[in-house]
């Protein structure tokens, strides 16, 4: 199996996929585990503030995943999400749409999480996607290539058979 380098952004993108995820780990657990303890401790009301936390550590990871790295190999994309990497497979990609954005691109495919609908939105879909910028390193070469493996299966081909 062969794999290609990840498709990266450049460091203002880096440190808001980092800051923004570890955003959402605080909120989403820390804040969480405060509130409990401090419920248990002596005020049950405190619990209404998971009604902030949660929402708030939710849009901080949505906004931290915007603009994911890629990584390509034989079997499809690895697309960074989080902490770690999820596969797509080539048959699992269903189309590639111009964004909401000017110059945003949108993935749509079978195989991400629920949470990935939410970028459906920016391509007016409900499947999950993954978008991507023309700032990723070697844009055209990915996008080319995303958009030869979409039409080898539109045409009934596998990317074994070339």
């Amino acid at each position: 199996m062969r794999r290609t380098p990840a498709h990266r952004y450049r460091l203002p993108y880096i440190l808001m996929f980092w800051s923004f995820n570890f955003l959402a780990v605080l909120f989403l657990i820390g804040g969480t585990f405060w509130c409990v303890w401090t419920a248990i401790q002596d005020e049950p009301k405190i619990l209404i503030s998971l009604l902030f936390f949660i929402p708030a550590g939710l849009i901080f990871l949505f906004i931290a995943n915007l603009f994911p790295e890629i990584k390509i190999d034989d079997r499809g994309l690895l697309v960074q999400f989080f902490l770690g990497w999820l596969m797509v497979k080539w048959d699992d990609v269903d189309a590639v749409e111009p964004g909401l954005f000017f110059d945003d691109v949108v993935v749509r495919t079978r195989a991400l999480t629920f949470f990935h609908s939410l970028y459906g939105f920016f391509g007016f879909s409900l499947m999950p996607s993954f978008l991507i910028r023309p700032r990723i390193s070697n844009y055209r070469k990915l996008m080319n290539l995303i958009e030869m493996k979409l039409k080898l299966k539109t045409q009934g081909l596998t990317g074994e058979e070339q």
